[in-house]
């Protein structure tokens, strides 16, 4: 049997069959009230194209209005107000190589950089609250300009994309609903107190060797990490929604202290060779462990008793569930490696069942490859009475059956 290549889409929200547990985060960016000074309110988009009509707004020190730096002809900008309560964007200004706010400390709509293709200097020295961070499409830009120590620790979502920045200094959001990193491919660290994310938390096709930590962590609607170096979240409780680990670099995936899972798919990671979810009880969606070349032992899940459907393929050697009772959906287990089905002696499974063991999941490999049409019936073949039995939708180990 062989699952080729689960990437990120393939595996998406049809696998949860249901995860209810929720949780109530708000997240404000309001941090003040400054008053707001005559001819400092706009209800109109200020629009700056020239340096003239952003030093108007130097004069204020709050601003009640939105902001766009758009196509502007400016290779620096300098602004100086310590709070805008509205927008600022800058976007597709591309002369525009240095952006100076060293007073700004909020932004209570978005903060927006887009498409700025040579800017490399940015000083946000100051800014501790955003309503949403997305910054896209910024090749030269190699430091975030925020203070290490305190930054931004307050905003309801962060998206960065297609930088090159080194790392995340700054960033110090504790409770968010989406922090998505993806794409910068200079990227060397992401190390961050994030606790709550309530959406997505996605860290995905960054440098190959980025190294990711985030020790606060414990709450997460969905989590997905592809192509990182190392990843470490060892206080993550739950998701609510999915996990997904796909084509990373990481020998050891260590996540001793979740709980629970939507759906759970650790697939195609070619260095791994150790998992450690010990305190995960149930998966209500699909748990999947697949195409792990160097993943021969699967036994650091003690806690499992439940999940939604179970696809196990690789080159085990040992697989040891002692918990698990039952599979709600179907099951398919391939091993090319010594592993029985011993290990889901008892399990009651209310769908259909398959494996392929030994020489016979070789065989089946070497069979998929074969067409798209074949792969499926190849890689499912049925369980017989030589390997398993089923009585009543419970699998049962005879005495010869296994080997």
């Amino acid at each position: 049997m062989q699952f080729k290549y689960l990437s990120l889409a393939s595996v998406a929200v049809g696998l949860v069959l249901a995860a209810d547990s929720s949780i109530d985060v708000t997240t404000t960016s309001a941090t003040s009230t400054a008053p707001i000074a005559s001819g400092c309110s706009f209800t109109a988009t200020q629009t700056v194209t020239a340096a003239a009509d952003y030093q108007k707004l130097n004069a204020c020190n709050a601003i009640k209005g939105s902001i766009v730096f758009e196509n502007a002809g400016l290779d620096t900008v300098i602004f100086n107000p310590q709070y805008v309560y509205g927008d600022v964007i800058v976007r597709n200004a591309t002369l525009l190589t240095s952006f100076v706010a060293p007073n700004l400390v909020e932004i209570t709509g978005d903060f927006v950089l887009n498409g700025l293709t040579i800017l490399s200097n940015l000083n946000l020295a100051a800014l501790v609250s955003v309503g949403t961070l997305s910054w896209t499409a910024l090749p030269a830009l190699e430091s975030t300009g925020l203070t290490k120590a305190v930054g931004i620790s307050k905003a309801q979502s962060v998206s960065i994309s297609d930088t090159s920045l080194i790392n995340l200094d700054g960033l110090n959001a504790v409770d968010v609903a989406i922090y998505d990193i993806n794409n910068n491919n200079a990227l060397e660290n992401i190390d961050v107190f994030l606790q709550t994310v309530t959406d997505n938390l996605f860290v995905q096709y960054n440098s190959k060797n980025v190294e990711v930590s985030f020790p606060d962590l414990k709450w997460v609607g969905n989590l997905s990490v592809a192509d990182v170096g190392s990843f470490e979240a060892t206080n993550l409780q739950t998701v609510n929604g999915s996990v997904y680990f796909i084509n990373n670099t990481f020998e050891s995936l260590d996540l001793k202290n979740l709980t629970s899972a939507g759906a759970f798919t650790v697939s195609d990671n070619s260095d791994l060779t150790e998992l450690n979810f010990n305190s995960l009880k149930e998966v209500t969606g699909a748990f999947v462990i697949a195409n792990n070349s160097d993943l021969t032992t699967v036994d650091k899940f003690g806690a499992l008793t439940t999940v939604g459907t179970l696809v196990m393929d690789g080159g085990f050697n040992n697989v040891t569930l002692p918990s698990l009772s039952a599979v709600r959906g179907t099951f398919n287990f391939a091993s090319t490696g010594t592993a029985d089905c011993d290990a889901f002696s008892g399990v009651t499974v209310r769908g259909k069942t398959s494996s392929s063991l030994g020489s016979d999941a070789t065989t089946a490999k070497s069979k998929s490859s074969d067409s798209s049409s074949s792969s499926s019936k190849a890689a499912a073949a049925p369980f017989n009475a030589d390997k398993l039995s089923v009585v009543a939708g419970v699998i049962v180990a005879g005495a010869a059956a296994l080997f």
